[in-house]
């Protein structure tokens, strides 16, 4: 079993829930880059995520980005650098930039919206901005970085939303997992993550994506000929 990249797939995140994956509202972050001259921010800076104390991590760990080149960095290269990070699966990103004031200073804002992680997502940090330089031309001063919640990621109440983690070995032929413990007669949503050495991916719809518990066990057995005579036994050879 491999991932994008050839690398062995080592574990598998299983997700279910009572609801639909459209009900959970997802977490939104706003990254801004800040320099007083539009023109002269250069150079690179870190983002770190830490969800140690999170209320559900498919990774409980604290990670840094590697450097963001911010001279040329586009939403889709915040995007891989943010998707890079061990305990964060997919998320989606736009940027906007604009000039504001007569003294031309400029915000970058970089729109983080969390696809994977579900619930009230702890906030990005800006773990290094020593390498991202606002060259004025009076002098040369450290840009700023700020992190800052648009919209708290939310697991509806009467989801029932759950998960577990299934180790991975390589030849064992096992791609299969019984989830217990649900409600009879009640639809469950699941959906499937795979992880390797750079975290989880992208999580994945089951096919199909949901299933009815039964109400009830089955009923006492009958004949397949008559429903009031006993089942048959037939011998063949």
């Amino acid at each position: 079993l491999v991932g994008n990249g050839g690398d062995e797939v080592t574990e598998y995140l299983i997700e279910w829930s009572k609801v639909t994956w459209g009900d959970f509202q997802p977490e939104i972050q706003e990254i801004t880059v800040s320099c007083s001259d539009y023109s002269k921010i250069s150079g690179n800076f870190r983002l770190g995520f830490d969800t140690e104390s999170f209320s559900y991590p498919a990774v409980a760990a604290n990670y840094t980005t590697a450097d963001i080149w911010f001279t040329n960095a586009t939403a889709y290269d915040m995007e891989i650098a943010i998707e890079n990070l061990p305990n964060i699966g997919d998320v989606e990103v736009t940027l906007s930039h604009d000039t504001v004031d007569t003294d031309n200073q400029a915000n970058f804002t970089f729109l983080v919206k969390f696809v994977s992680e579900v619930g009230n997502v702890p906030q990005l940090t800006a773990a290094d901005i020593s390498g991202l330089v606002c060259d004025t031309t009076s002098t040369t001063v450290t840009a700023s970085v700020t992190v800052e919640k648009i919209q708290n990621g939310t697991v509806p109440t009467l989801s029932a939303y759950s998960t577990d983690v299934v180790p991975v070995t390589a030849g064992s032929g096992d791609v299969s997992y019984m989830i217990e413990d649900l409600l009879p007669g009640q639809i469950y949503y699941t959906r499937v993550s795979a992880r390797n050495q750079m975290g989880y991916g992208a999580r994945r719809l089951t096919a199909p994506t949901h299933r009815t518990v039964p109400k009830q066990t089955p009923g006492v057995a009958t004949s397949q000929y008559h429903a009031a005579g006993a089942p048959t036994l037939h011998l063949a050879g």
